[in-house]
């Protein structure tokens, strides 16, 4: 009661992420009225949600009785844990104005007193009210019993980089596992939450869909939070990595490990790229092969299904730094398209040389697609050449 932003104006927004409604997730730092500064009581900081005119409180720093915290050991209802210092890392926004944020338990409260080790917490807005969905050192869903979210001082949450909560009401979340989890081995997984269910969309290890040249045995080990997405459909686009593994009929080794899977609920998953492929394309050189990398920044996804992504290659005629990258859109009908690619003439020649740089930049938008490749099928683009001109384009699928 009483309290005000503090004098600095500590704000910090949720990625610039903003939803249909004019809505925005931060979180600030509070002064004045009955804020507490430190000790057992300090509770000068929060996250709100909301448009000009109508902000609300999502939580604050010291907030307890909060749906879904449980004691670590009897597993039951305890309203004497109190929430921590709130967090920008992970915190984004739906549609619906539903929220989703990492934060942490206040060292010391509950029954069981929190420590360091088991102190992060996922909560969400899901439902209507502020609610934990998982606690450090609990036991992870849908996995034999001992695995669990990994304890330590490192928070084993880590949402999408981008639209982690869909307007469907789904949340994304990429889990560390502790407890029986091999590290390096199975201590990885991609969660989906949705109307109070857990559902193990995929984990370390688990064998790869066998699709164009993935062999059977070959093992998904890893992926890129920041390239793997999620549209309102609930499909995964799963940029991952295989596992090295030279006993196969084609050994996959560190030129052929990187895959970019679609994984459509209730069918078949595709597989749209993998590094090292044919690429098979028009206007490509026959021998023309995916130098594809899952940590390429800036790939997007809509809601048509169409996922946007830069890739370099390599093969006849190609010239590394020349023409040997370009800007791509899968289409689940159409397939692979070719947006643009370096070494072509954009603009004006009289003033502009050919491209020698490509680049796309797909957030998430607050309405779980991607600000960068919109549910219409328009893709944003960034074109340059060496002599430091720049032009911005659009792009749609034909």
């Amino acid at each position: 009661t009483g309290a005000i932003w503090n004098s600095n104006l500590n704000i910090s927004p949720s990625q610039n992420d903003v939803n249909n409604a004019g809505q925005v997730v931060f979180n600030s730092q509070l002064t004045g009225g009955d804020t507490v500064t430190s000790g057992a009581g300090q509770n000068n900081s929060g996250v709100w949600i909301g448009s000009p005119g109508n902000v609300q409180m999502v939580m604050r720093q010291g907030q307890s009785n909060i749906l879904g915290l449980n004691d670590i050991n009897s597993g039951l209802p305890d309203p004497t844990l109190q929430l921590g210092a709130a967090t920008t890392f992970g915190m984004r926004l739906n549609g619906l104005g539903e929220v989703v944020l990492p934060n942490k338990l206040r060292v010391g409260s509950g029954a069981t007193p929190v420590t360091t080790a088991d102190d992060d917490v996922l909560l969400t807005t899901l439902g209507g009210s502020l609610r934990c969905i998982a606690r450090q050192g609990e036991q992870a869903p849908g996995l034999p019993t001992g695995y669990t979210f990994r304890t330590g001082t490192v928070s084993p949450f880590s949402p999408l980089s981008f639209s982690p909560i869909n307007n469907a009401g789904s949340i994304h979340v990429v889990t560390s596992l502790g407890g029986l989890a091999v590290p390096g081995v199975d201590d990885l997984a991609l969660y989906r939450y949705k109307a109070g269910t857990w559902t193990l969309v995929w984990r370390a290890g688990d064998l790869a869909p066998v699709l164009g040249s993935v062999l059977p045995g070959s093992k998904l080990v890893s992926l890129n939070t920041g390239n793997t997405r999620a549209n309102n459909a609930d499909t995964v686009a799963l940029a991952g990595v295989l596992g090295q593994d030279a006993t196969l009929e084609t050994p996959i080794t560190s030129a052929n490990d990187d895959v970019l899977y679609i994984f459509p609920v209730g069918q078949p998953p595709q597989l749209v790229v993998r590094a090292g492929d044919l690429m098979n394309l028009p206007g490509f050189p026959s021998d023309a092969v995916w130098n594809y990398e899952i940590a390429q920044a800036g790939a997007g996804f809509n809601n048509l299904g169409q996922y946007a992504f830069t890739s370099r290659f390599t093969g006849t005629g190609i010239t590394p730094g020349v023409n040997d990258n370009a800007a791509f859109i899968w289409d689940p009908v159409q397939g692979i398209q070719v947006v643009a690619r370096t070494g072509q003439q954009y603009g004006d020649p009289l003033t502009m040389a050919p491209a020698t740089q490509i680049s796309i930049d797909c957030r998430g938008n607050g309405e779980g697609g991607s600000a960068g490749c919109s549910d219409t099928g328009w893709l944003a683009l960034r074109i340059g050449d060496n002599i430091g001109n720049q032009i911005v384009y659009r792009a749609k699928v034909n």
